[in-house]
Protein backbone atom coordinates (compact mmCIF):
# COMPACT_ATOMS: atom_id res chain seq x y z
CA UNK A 1 0.00 0.00 0.00
CA UNK A 2 1.37 3.42 -0.91
CA UNK A 3 1.58 6.24 1.65
CA UNK A 4 -0.86 8.48 -0.23
CA UNK A 5 -3.53 5.77 0.05
CA UNK A 6 -3.46 6.01 3.84
CA UNK A 7 -2.20 9.52 4.62
CA UNK A 8 -3.88 12.86 3.93
CA UNK A 9 -1.59 14.32 1.24
CA UNK A 10 1.29 12.57 -0.46
CA UNK A 11 4.50 12.36 1.55
CA UNK A 12 7.53 14.08 0.06
CA UNK A 13 10.00 11.74 -1.61
CA UNK A 14 13.07 10.83 0.39
CA UNK A 15 14.44 8.39 2.92
CA UNK A 16 13.20 10.04 6.12
CA UNK A 17 9.95 11.77 5.23
CA UNK A 18 7.60 9.48 7.20
CA UNK A 19 8.59 8.59 10.78
CA UNK A 20 6.77 6.80 13.61
CA UNK A 21 7.50 7.29 17.30
CA UNK A 22 6.06 6.73 20.74
CA UNK A 23 6.19 9.55 23.28
CA UNK A 24 4.96 9.00 26.85
CA UNK A 25 3.34 5.76 25.71
CA UNK A 26 1.37 7.40 22.89
CA UNK A 27 2.19 6.39 19.31
CA UNK A 28 2.15 8.94 16.52
CA UNK A 29 3.33 9.28 12.94
CA UNK A 30 4.79 12.45 11.45
CA UNK A 31 5.35 13.08 7.77
CA UNK A 32 6.14 16.01 5.53
CA UNK A 33 4.05 16.95 2.52
CA UNK A 34 5.30 19.92 0.54
CA UNK A 35 6.25 22.62 3.06
CA UNK A 36 3.90 21.26 5.73
CA UNK A 37 4.16 18.71 8.54
CA UNK A 38 1.30 16.37 9.36
CA UNK A 39 0.96 14.61 12.72
CA UNK A 40 -1.23 11.49 12.85
CA UNK A 41 -2.32 9.44 15.84
CA UNK A 42 -1.75 5.69 16.04
CA UNK A 43 -4.82 4.95 13.87
CA UNK A 44 -3.84 7.55 11.23
CA UNK A 45 -6.31 10.27 12.20
CA UNK A 46 -4.86 13.71 11.58
CA UNK A 47 -4.04 15.41 14.86
CA UNK A 48 -2.25 18.52 13.60
CA UNK A 49 -1.25 20.21 10.37
CA UNK A 50 1.77 22.47 10.86
CA UNK A 51 2.08 24.98 8.01
CA UNK A 52 4.46 27.80 7.18
CA UNK A 53 7.16 26.92 9.69
CA UNK A 54 9.07 30.15 10.14
CA UNK A 55 8.36 31.10 6.51
CA UNK A 56 10.01 27.98 5.05
CA UNK A 57 9.25 28.01 1.31
CA UNK A 58 11.27 24.93 0.35
CA UNK A 59 10.16 21.32 0.53
CA UNK A 60 10.79 19.67 3.86
CA UNK A 61 13.22 16.90 2.96
CA UNK A 62 13.43 14.91 6.21
CA UNK A 63 11.79 14.47 9.61
CA UNK A 64 13.26 13.14 12.85
CA UNK A 65 11.51 12.42 16.14
CA UNK A 66 12.79 12.06 19.69
CA UNK A 67 10.93 9.48 21.80
CA UNK A 68 12.24 10.93 25.07
CA UNK A 69 11.44 14.64 24.59
CA UNK A 70 8.72 14.36 21.92
CA UNK A 71 10.51 16.91 19.75
CA UNK A 72 10.17 16.94 15.98
CA UNK A 73 13.09 18.04 13.80
CA UNK A 74 12.18 19.17 10.27
CA UNK A 75 14.95 19.56 7.67
CA UNK A 76 14.32 22.34 5.16
CA UNK A 77 17.14 23.52 2.84
CA UNK A 78 19.80 25.15 5.10
CA UNK A 79 17.81 24.89 8.34
CA UNK A 80 16.50 22.43 10.88
CA UNK A 81 13.30 23.49 12.64
CA UNK A 82 12.73 22.09 16.11
CA UNK A 83 9.13 21.70 17.24
CA UNK A 84 8.37 20.89 20.88
CA UNK A 85 5.22 19.29 22.27
CA UNK A 86 2.86 20.99 24.68
CA UNK A 87 -0.02 19.46 26.58
CA UNK A 88 -3.59 19.81 25.26
CA UNK A 89 -5.37 17.42 27.64
CA UNK A 90 -8.29 19.80 28.12
CA UNK A 91 -8.67 20.73 24.43
CA UNK A 92 -8.52 17.55 22.34
CA UNK A 93 -8.58 13.79 22.47
CA UNK A 94 -4.88 13.67 21.52
CA UNK A 95 -2.83 15.00 24.45
CA UNK A 96 -0.17 16.96 22.51
CA UNK A 97 0.30 19.62 19.86
CA UNK A 98 3.64 20.91 18.55
CA UNK A 99 4.98 24.42 18.08
CA UNK A 100 8.24 25.86 16.79
CA UNK A 101 10.72 26.19 19.65
CA UNK A 102 14.09 26.65 17.89
CA UNK A 103 15.63 27.11 14.44
CA UNK A 104 19.12 25.86 13.61
CA UNK A 105 20.57 27.76 10.65
CA UNK A 106 23.31 25.71 9.01
CA UNK A 107 25.91 27.23 6.66
CA UNK A 108 25.32 24.56 4.01
CA UNK A 109 22.49 22.42 2.66
CA UNK A 110 21.11 19.85 5.12
CA UNK A 111 19.79 16.50 3.88
CA UNK A 112 19.04 14.57 7.09
CA UNK A 113 19.03 14.80 10.87
CA UNK A 114 18.49 12.49 13.84
CA UNK A 115 18.11 12.85 17.59
CA UNK A 116 19.92 10.45 19.88
CA UNK A 117 17.56 8.38 22.03
CA UNK A 118 17.58 10.59 25.12
CA UNK A 119 17.29 13.80 23.09
CA UNK A 120 20.48 15.40 24.38
CA UNK A 121 22.05 15.54 20.90
CA UNK A 122 20.89 16.24 17.38
CA UNK A 123 23.09 15.06 14.51
CA UNK A 124 22.71 17.04 11.28
CA UNK A 125 24.16 15.89 7.94
CA UNK A 126 24.65 17.18 4.43
CA UNK A 127 28.15 17.80 3.10
CA UNK A 128 29.24 18.04 6.72
CA UNK A 129 28.26 16.37 9.97
CA UNK A 130 27.35 18.56 12.92
CA UNK A 131 26.55 17.27 16.42
CA UNK A 132 24.48 19.72 18.47
CA UNK A 133 23.92 19.61 22.22
CA UNK A 134 20.20 20.26 22.57
CA UNK A 135 20.27 21.92 25.99
CA UNK A 136 21.70 25.17 24.58
CA UNK A 137 21.81 24.27 20.85
CA UNK A 138 25.58 24.54 20.60
CA UNK A 139 27.67 22.67 18.04
CA UNK A 140 29.85 20.21 19.96
CA UNK A 141 31.56 18.51 16.99
CA UNK A 142 31.74 18.80 13.21
CA UNK A 143 33.42 17.15 10.25
CA UNK A 144 33.43 17.89 6.51
CA UNK A 145 32.50 15.09 4.11
CA UNK A 146 33.50 14.45 0.51
CA UNK A 147 29.94 13.49 -0.51
CA UNK A 148 26.51 14.57 0.65
CA UNK A 149 24.91 12.25 3.21
CA UNK A 150 21.42 10.97 2.35
CA UNK A 151 20.84 8.52 5.20
CA UNK A 152 21.61 8.83 8.92
CA UNK A 153 20.85 6.42 11.75
CA UNK A 154 21.78 6.74 15.44
CA UNK A 155 22.27 3.72 17.73
CA UNK A 156 19.95 3.52 20.77
CA UNK A 157 22.82 4.20 23.19
CA UNK A 158 24.06 7.21 21.17
CA UNK A 159 27.64 5.91 20.94
CA UNK A 160 27.44 5.16 17.21
CA UNK A 161 25.79 6.59 14.14
CA UNK A 162 25.93 5.61 10.49
CA UNK A 163 25.91 7.71 7.35
CA UNK A 164 25.40 6.75 3.74
CA UNK A 165 26.06 8.88 0.66
CA UNK A 166 23.84 8.94 -2.43
CA UNK A 167 25.72 6.69 -4.87
CA UNK A 168 27.96 4.99 -2.34
CA UNK A 169 27.93 1.31 -1.48
CA UNK A 170 30.00 2.00 1.62
CA UNK A 171 28.39 2.67 4.97
CA UNK A 172 30.33 4.85 7.41
CA UNK A 173 30.11 3.86 11.04
CA UNK A 174 30.97 6.74 13.36
CA UNK A 175 32.11 5.80 16.88
CA UNK A 176 32.22 8.17 19.80
CA UNK A 177 35.71 8.15 21.29
CA UNK A 178 36.26 7.55 24.99
CA UNK A 179 36.67 11.28 25.67
CA UNK A 180 33.03 11.71 24.54
CA UNK A 181 33.92 14.78 22.49
CA UNK A 182 35.13 13.31 19.20
CA UNK A 183 34.14 10.66 16.65
CA UNK A 184 36.10 8.34 14.38
CA UNK A 185 34.68 6.70 11.27
CA UNK A 186 35.13 3.20 9.89
CA UNK A 187 34.10 2.13 6.41
CA UNK A 188 31.81 -0.87 6.11
CA UNK A 189 31.66 -2.09 2.47
CA UNK A 190 28.50 -3.61 1.06
CA UNK A 191 28.80 -7.43 1.03
CA UNK A 192 27.70 -7.74 -2.63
Amino acid sequence: MRCQQVLSGAANSGNSTVVHCSYNGIGYTVYCTGCDIVVLDDVFHRVQLISNISGCRSLISAITLCPTTGRIGAVCSHSVYILSPFSTLHDDDFPYKWELSYTLSIGSRVSCAAFNFDGTELIVCGTQILVYRTQQWTCAWSSHLTEETVELTVSPDGRFFTTLSHDSKILKLWKRLKDGKDYRSELIPHPA
